[in-house]
C-alpha cells in the first residue's frame, strides 16, 4: 500500500499574498520504519529530544525546540534532512495556487480561504490518482493529513471525497477506485513522514516567493530533491509533480 503523508505551507487567505502550497510525500508502508529510523539518527546526532518536531519554519528561525540552537548548526541539520530525502524511495507532489487575482476580490476572506484551499486539494488529489493510475499495480492509496481542528478538517475530506467521486479527471481513472476517499489526521509531532512532508512544501513554498537567505539556500535544496517529483509519462515534473495554479 502506498501512503500519501500531506501538509501546507503558507495561508490559504487573501490577506496573505504569497503562495498557498500543500505537497504530498508518497511512500510504501513497508519504508515507514527506516524513515522513523533515519529521522531519529538525526535528532540524535544534534542532541535534540526525541519529541522535537522536525519542523521548516523552527529550522530556519530558531522557533520551539530549535530555539537555542546555533544557525549554522540548524543548516547542517537541514542539509542532513535533504539528504535523507535524497536517499529515500518516495515520490513527492506538490501543487501551488498563486494568489494574484484573488487578493482583490470583494469576496470575504472566510470564502476565499475555502475556494483556495478546495482548489490546491482538487489539483493535489487529481495528481495522486494519476501516480496510481500510472503504477502497473493493485496498490490502494491512504492519505494522512496534518490534522488541525474538527470544522477544518471535515471540509478538506469533504474536497477530496467529492474529487475521487466526481472530479473531472479523477472519477474517471480505474485507479481512483483504490483510493481511500476518507484521509486520516493525525498529529504531525508523532508521525515522521509528515514532518518531511512539511520540510517539501516549506521548499515548494520558499521556491515560488523567492527566497533571500545568506544561510538556508532553498533554490539549491529544491533542485537535490527535483528529480523525487512525481513525473508525466513524457518525463516533465511541471504539470504533475509539480503543479502551479493562479487564482
Amino acid at each position: 500500500m502506498y501512503i500519501a503523508f500531506i501538509d501546507e505551507s503558507g495561508k490559504p487567505t487573501k490577506k496573505e499574498r504569497s503562495p498557498f502550497v500543500l505537497a504530498a510525500l508518497i511512500v510504501r508502508d513497508s519504508e515507514l520504519n527506516r524513515i522513523r529510523k533515519e529521522v531519529n539518527r538525526i535528532k540524535l546526532k544534534y542532541g535534540l529530544d526525541p519529541d522535537v518536531e522536525i519542523h521548516a519554519r523552527d529550522i530556519v528561525h530558531g522557533k520551539r525546540g530549535f530555539k537555542n540552537v546555533d544557525m549554522r548548526v540548524r543548516k547542517s541539520l537541514l542539509d542532513d534532512v535533504f539528504n535523507l530525502l535524497k536517499s529515500l524511495d518516495i515520490t513527492l507532489i506538490s501543487t501551488v495556487i498563486l494568489k494574484k487575482r484573488i487578493v482583490g476580490s470583494p469576496k470575504p476572506d472566510s470564502i476565499v480561504r475555502e475556494e483556495v484551499e478546495a482548489k490546491c486539494y482538487e489539483l493535489l488529489v487529481e495528481r495522486l490518482v494519476l501516480f496510481l493510475e500510472k503504477k502497473a499495480v493493485d496498490d490502494w492509496l491512504l492519505m494522512v493529513i496534518d490534522e488541525t481542528y474538527t470544522k477544518h478538517d471535515l471540509s478538506i475530506r469533504r474536497n477530496i471525497e467529492r474529487v475521487v467521486q466526481h472530479g473531472f479527471f479523477a472519477s474517471r481513472w480505474p485507479a481512483s477506485r483504490r483510493v481511500f476517499m476518507q484521509p486520516l489526521f493525525v498529529p504531525s509531532k508523532l508521525y515522521e513522514p509528515l514532518q518531511l512532508a512539511d520540510i517539501i512544501a516549506y521548499t515548494v513554498f520558499k521556491k515560488y516567493s523567492k527566497p533571500r537567505s545568506a544561510i538556508f539556500d532553498f533554490n539549491k535544496y529544491f533542485q537535490q530533491i527535483l528529480d523525487k517529483f512525481s513525473k508525466c509519462r513524457d518525463g516533465r515534473i511541471f504539470g504533475c509533480g509539480i503543479k502551479d495554479y493562479t487564482m
